[in-house]
């Protein structure tokens, strides 16, 4: 996830220990089986007990149990970011358990340039904000709360990864205006552009990726973008696919361009 504007989102689970305060300090009578599960037993092991207690209860426990949680937030959201953010979140989606579950989850903000690796089975959710974010080709987007999508709750947690720990924050390789975000995995990398000089003509625009797919998108200003044999505007919003048969690409940018290739090709 390569942020455009300052981003908000929670994600990675928070250590057990740090949920089972933030859920007891709200002295909810509905949660203390929960605090038990996440003060016994192996670390992860307890996140996926009380998170799947909480998320497979009845709908009418739910409902109860996540408007007393929003209440009493509500009386500490001066007290901690944490019940600010329970709080923030009710406004938008009342009675939703995933406004309980968002105290499991770290939450962060990512600025304008950096970027953030969320690895498979590593729940999140985006808050606010606007970027761009790359995937692998995949259907299975699982959700299970603070959506107006599906929900699968019991695909989710099967699938989940409970360990404890917050993504990655990713250093890019920077020459210039140009940054090169390489993620841990061969799927995929992006290529970003994001100032004006290159428009000004240094061998006329800067180098992309010169092989393999590529799916450019501006994102600010305007781009061209240049193969052997073609030139393409693109204004904010537009993207292009560049086949590899197209061969070397250059780019023209008066701001922001992000560019998706196939990690290792050149």
């Amino acid at each position: 996830l390569y942020a455009l504007t300052e981003l908000e989102m929670i994600c990675g689970f928070r250590q057990p220990a740090l949920i089972a305060e933030l859920l007891a300090d709200l002295h909810v009578a509905g949660l203390e089986p929960l605090v038990g599960a996440l003060r016994s037993g192996l670390p992860a092991r307890a996140t996926a007990t009380a998170l799947t207690m909480l998320l497979t209860a009845a709908p009418d426990r739910r409902e109860a149990l996540t408007r007393a949680v929003v209440a009493g937030a509500e009386d500490r959201a001066d007290q901690r970011a944490e019940y600010a953010l329970v709080r923030e979140l009710a406004t938008t989606f009342p009675d939703d358990i995933g406004v309980v579950a968002a105290l499991f989850l770290n939450h962060l903000r990512v600025a304008p340039g950096e970027s953030v690796f969320i690895g498979a089975g590593m729940v999140h959710s985006y808050l606010s904000g606007l970027g761009v974010e790359l995937m692998a080709a995949s259907d299975n987007v699982l959700r299970a709360g603070l959506t107006a999508k599906h929900v699968d709750v019991r695909e989710l947690l099967r699938v989940v990864d409970f360990t404890a720990g917050a993504p990655a924050r990713l250093r890019p390789e920077r020459h210039g205006d140009i940054a090169v975000y390489l993620p841990p995995v061969p799927d995929f990398a992006m290529w970003t552009c994001a100032g004006a000089s290159a428009a000004a003509g240094h061998d006329g625009g800067a180098q992309a990726p010169a092989t393999g797919p590529r799916i450019a998108v501006c994102c600010e200003g305007r781009a061209t973008l240049v193969t052997r044999s073609e030139r393409l505007d693109l204004t904010p919003g537009q993207s292009a696919f560049v086949p590899d048969a197209d061969g070397p690409l250059r780019v023209l940018s008066t701001g922001v361009v992000v560019l998706a290739y196939r990690a290792g090709a050149s």
